[in-house]
C-alpha cells in the first residue's frame, strides 16, 4: 500500500477522533451516560495508540536507514584502512548494470549493442576535439569530463569539431567542484558553507587537491558548468607563462592568480539532461561502453597512470595495464580495438588476452602549438606524440565509466529548486524489500511554472515514480498536499537523469507555496534504493595526513542538510533525514559528511517575479562558441595526477627549471560583468504538523443530548477501524 494512502487513512482516523472529541466537549455535565464514557474512552485509547504506533513506525525507519548508514561507514573505512586511499570510502559496487530481470525492459539498449565492431575510432567521426594539457595541477577528472562532455554535443548536434569548434571550460568545472559558494553572493538559503573546504586559501589549496568525475558531475547538475573556454580560460589572471626547451615551448605555470570569481558559479552553456554510469570491469559493462562510444558519446573513466612509472606503462608502444585495483588519473575512452595485442604491454606486466581502450589524456600533445604541446602517447605516421594511449580491458585500475547527455538548447529562465553544494565525491545506497520513497520540500520565491525534475539512481534498470505535490498549508508531510503530477520512467543505466514535464495549470506555482517532490525508486532486482551522497570529514582529513604525509589531503567536505528538507519513507511513514544521520552509531561516522538527498525541481519563474526578485537574474552562457579556426591537438607540459588522495599527481612542469615571464594576458571577459545572482536557490522549510478540525453539530443545540456521546462512539469506532485496516496493509505488505 502506497506511503500516500497510509497518509490518507491516518490523517481520516485523526479527523473522525477530533470529530469525537468535539461532540464529546459538547455534552452537558449532568448527561454522563454510560455510553458517553464508553465514548470517552474508546477514543482515549485509540488516540494513545495512534501516537505509539506513528512514533514506534518513525523510529523503525530512522533505525533501519541508520543501521544501514553505520554498517557502510564501518565497511569503507575498513576497506581504506588495508589501502590509505581516500577513494575506498567508497564502495565500488555502489552502481550496478542491468540485471536479467529488467533486460526485456531495456530491449532497446541491447539492440544497441549489438553489431559492434571489433575496433572502432570516435575520432574518425569529426566530433573529437583536440587534447589538452592540464598542467601543473591535478584536474584530469575536470579534463576528462569536459572531453567526454564537448564529444557528446557536438555528436547530438550533429556537427564536427571543424564545422564548431567547441571548447568549454576546465578550470571552471574544476574551481566550482572543489569550492563552497559564497553565500553572500548567491543566496543559498540554509546551505551556507556547504561544499569542499581547503586548509588554506589560494589556488594552490584548490587545484592540487583531488577529485573525480562524480563531484564533477554533481557540480554540473548543480547548475555550475560547462562554459566556454573563451569565459574561463586554463590559466593564470596574471599571464604568467613558463618557458621550456625553446621559445615556442611554454605553458602557465601555478604561480599567479587562478581563481574563478564567484559570477561564474552557475553559469552554464548547456544543461544536463543525464549521465551514463557504467561499471567497465566485465563483458557486459565492456559492451555498454562500447555502445556508448559507438553512439557518439565517449566516456570518462578513471585508471592507474603515472608518466614516470615504468612497471604499467610501456612508453613505446603507449599501452598500459595495471594489475592492482587502485586508480589515481581519469582519462576520456573514445575508442578501442578488440585485437590489440597483449604483447605491446610490459613483459613483466601483462594482461592474458589481448584487446584495449583507446584513451584521450590531458598531459598534451604535439601535434598542436603550446600552451597544449608536449610530448606523450601514440606516435603517429610523422613521429609525433598524439596525446593518446592504449588501456587494456583486463585493467584492473579503472574505474566506472560515465557518459555525459546535454540539452543543447537550455532555456535561460530555467531556475533549479535544490539543496546539493556539497559535490560529493561518494555515495551510499540505502535500500529497503518493499517501496522506499525519498523527498525533498521546497517553498518558492516567487511566481513560476513547474518545468522539469531530476534524480540520481544507482542502479541499471531502475523505474523511478516521480511525484509533485502543493503542500496543505501546516502539512504534515511531503504527501500531505495536493498532487500536482506524476510520471513514470526507467532508466537502462545509474546515473543523473533530468526529465522534462508538462503540467499545465497545475504546474503554476506561487510565492510562498510549499513544493515536495517525492522519487521512488525500485532496481531491476525488486529492491528499493536511495542515493545519499556524502564526502570526508576535517577529522578524516586529519587523521589520513597524520598516517601518508606524503599523500596529503589539502582539504575536506563539510555537508549542511537542515530539518525540513529532506526526508525518506520506509513505505508507511516519514522520517526526517536529519533524524537518521543524527541516529547514526558508529565510532568511524565521524568521518564521513552527508549531502540533501539528489532531487531537484526546475521552474521558469514570471518576468515579474524575475525582476522583482534580485536571486532569480539569469546569467547563461551563450550556446554559440567562437567561430575560430579549430585548433590541432593541444600540447603543453605534462602532468601525471591523482584523482585518489594517496598518490598525487606529479607537476607537469619539466625537470629542468623553466623562466617565468608575465604577459598581458586578460582573465576572460567577466571581470568588469555584474555578479551574476545566485538563481538556483532553495527555501529551508520547517514542516508543521497537521491542524485538522472536527465538523459536527452540537447535540446541546437540538436538544438531543444523548446523540453528540452515540456519534462520537461511532467517530471512535471508524478511527479505530481505519487504523485496523492500516496494521493489516502492513502486515499483508511484509
Amino acid at each position: 500500500m502506497s506511503g500516500i494512502r497510509f497518509n490518507t487513512l491516518r490523517r481520516t482516523a485523526a479527523a473522525f477522533l477530533s470529530a469525537a472529541a468535539v461532540l464529546l466537549s459538547s455534552v452537558p455535565a449532568a448527561a454522563g451516560t454510560n455510553t458517553e464514557k464508553a465514548a470517552e474512552t474508546a477514543a482515549e485509547k485509540t488516540a494513545e495508540t495512534t501516537v505509539e504506533k506513528n512514533a514506534e513506525t518513525a523510529a523503525g525507519a530512522s533505525g533501519e536507514f541508520a543501521e544501514q548508514i553505520r554498517v557502510q561507514c564501518e565497511d569503507n573505512f575498513s576497506r581504506y584502512l588495508k589501502t590509505g586511499d581516500p577513494e575506498d570510502l567508497q564502495d565500488p559496487s555502489v552502481c550496478t548494470l542491468p540485471s536479467v530481470r529488467t533486460a526485456g525492459a531495456l530491449r532497446s539498449a541491447a539492440s544497441a549493442r549489438t553489431g559492434l565492431p571489433a575496433s572502432f575510432d570516435l575520432r574518425s567521426s569529426g566530433t573529437v576535439t583536440p587534447v589538452k594539457n592540464q598542467m601543473d595541477w591535478n584536474t584530469c577528472w575536470s579534463f576528462g569530463t569536459i572531453a567526454a562532455s564537448e564529444t557528446s554535443i557536438l555528436s547530438d548536434l550533429g556537427r564536427t569539431f571543424a564545422e564548431f569548434p567547441i571548447d568549454l571550460s576546465e578550470l571552471q568545472l574544476a574551481w566550482m567542484t572543489l569550492t563552497a559558494p559564497d553565500a553572500s553572493k548567491t543566496g543559498l538559503n540554509g546551505q551556507n558553507g556547504e561544499g569542499y573546504v581547503t586548509g588554506s586559501s589560494g589556488s594552490a589549496a584548490v587545484l592540487s587537491s583531488s577529485s573525480n568525475v562524480t563531484a564533477a558531475a554533481r557540480a554540473i547538475e548543480a547548475g555550475s558548468g560547462p562554459v566556454t573556454e573563451s569565459e574561463v580560460p586554463y590559466k593564470n589572471r596574471e599571464g604568467y607563462t613558463a618557458v621550456y626547451g625553446g621559445s615556442d615551448l611554454w605553458y602557465y605555470p601555478a604561480d599567479g592568480d587562478w581563481s574563478v570569481p564567484e559570477d561564474y558559479r552557475f553559469r552554464r552553456a548547456y544543461t544536463l539532461s543525464e549521465t551514463r554510469v557504467i561499471p567497465a570491469d566485465k563483458v557486459s559493462g565492456r559492451n555498454a561502453v562500447k555502445a556508448e562510444i559507438a553512439s557518439g558519446h565517449p566516456v570518462d573513466i578513471g585508471c592507474y597512470l603515472r608518466k614516470d612509472d615504468t612497471i604499467y606503462y610501456n612508453p613505446d608502444t603507449a599501452a598500459s595495464f595495471c594489475s592492482r585495483a587502485i586508480s589515481n588519473h581519469e582519462v576520456c575512452i573514445v575508442g578501442w580495438d578488440d585485437s590489440y595485442s597483449r604483447d605491446n604491454f610490459n613483459e613483466n606486466c601483462r594482461p592474458d588476452s589481448d584487446g584495449a581502450w583507446l584513451a584521450k589524456n590531458s598531459w598534451g600533445s604535439e601535434l598542436s602549438d603550446a600552451p597544449d604541446r608536449n610530448a606523450f602517447g601514440i606516435t603517429d605516421e610523422n613521429g609525433r606524440k598524439t596525446g593518446y594511449f592504449w588501456i587494456s580491458y583486463e585493467d584492473r585500475s579503472l574505474t566506472d565509466a560515465v557518459s555525459f547527455y546535454y540539452d543543447i538548447t537550455p532555456d535561460e529562465n530555467d531556475l533549479t529548486e535544490q539543496y546539493n553544494y556539497l559535490n560529493a565525491p561518494a555515495t551510499m545506497k540505502l535500500t529497503g524489500s518493499r517501496k522506499t520513497p525519498a523527498a525533498n520540500i521546497f517553498t518558492m520565491d516567487g511566481t513560476s511554472d513547474l518545468t522539469a525534475v531530476s534524480c540520481e539512481t544507482l542502479s541499471g534498470g531502475a523505474s523511478v515514480t516521480y511525484e509533485i505535490y502543493r503542500l496543505n498549508s501546516g502539512y504534515s508531510g511531503p504527501t500531505d498536499g495536493t498532487l500536482i503530477t506524476s510520471l513514470n520512467r526507467t532508466y537502462p543505466y545509474a546515473g543523473f537523469h533530468r526529465e522534462t514535464i508538462d503540467a499545465g495549470a497545475n504546474g503554476q506555482l506561487k510565492k510562498g507555496d510549499a513544493v515536495s517532490i517525492v522519487v521512488s525508486i525500485r532496481a531491476g532486482d525488486g529492491s528499493s534504493e536511495i542515493p545519499l551522497p556524502y564526502g570526508w570529514t576535517q577529522a578524516f582529513a586529519d587523521r589520513h595526513n597524520a598516517n601518508y604525509p606524503a599523500s596529503r589531503l589539502t582539504g575536506y567536505y563539510n555537508g549542511v542538510i537542515n530539518p525540513g528538507e529532506s526526508f525518506v519513507s520506509d513505505g508507511s511513514s516519514w522520517t526526517d533525514l536529519t533524524s537518521v544521520i543524527g541516529s547514526v552509531s558508529s565510532a568511524d561516522s565521524g568521518y564521513y559528511t552527508f549531502d540533501n538527498l539528489p532531487l531537484r525541481i526546475y521552474v521558469r519563474q514570471s518576468e515579474e517575479s524575475a525582476g522583482s526578485d534580485p536571486t532569480a537574474e539569469p546569467s547563461v552562457t551563450p550556446t554559440a562558441e567562437p567561430s575560430a579556426t579549430p585548433t590541432p591537438e593541444s600540447s603543453a607540459a605534462p602532468t601525471p595526477e591523482s584523482s585518489a588522495a594517496p598518490t598525487p599527481e606529479s607537476s607537469a612542469t619539466p625537470t629542468a627549471a623553466p623562466s617565468v615571464t608575465a604577459s598581458t594576458a586578460s582573465y576572460g571577459p567577466a571581470a568588469s560583468e555584474q555578479a551574476a545572482a545566485d538563481r538556483y536557490t532553495a527555501v529551508s522549510v520547517s514542516a508543521a504538523p497537521a491542524t485538522v478540525s472536527g465538523s459536527a453539530a452540537s447535540g446541546a443545540e437540538t436538544g438531543d443530548a444523548n446523540r453528540p456521546a452515540a456519534l462520537a462512539v461511532l467517530f471512535a469506532a471508524a478511527a479505530a477501524s481505519a487504523l485496523i485496516l492500516i496494521r493489516a496493509r502492513r502486515k499483508r505488505k511484509n
